[in-house]
């Protein structure tokens, strides 16, 4: 049987962008600048969850940035 545990849900890089509309380098580069969490499953795969992702969107404020 093939269930997903109950929690937070993780994305590869590549699906992370292509969630927030940019390259996998600037997901790359949050998670370097720890602005990102994210995780290392094994050796070499790295996941973020979905929520952080969305967090990373701020809305400009109207009149632009003072």
């Amino acid at each position: 049987m093939n269930q997903r545990l109950a929690g937070p849900e993780f994305l590869t890089l590549a699906q992370a962008a292509e969630i927030v509309g940019t390259s996998e380098r600037t997901v790359r580069r949050l998670i370097e600048s720890g602005s990102l969490p994210a995780f290392r499953i094994g050796p070499r795969a790295v996941r973020v969850r979905i929520e952080d992702v969305r967090a990373q969107a701020k809305p400009i404020p109207a009149g632009g940035a003072k």
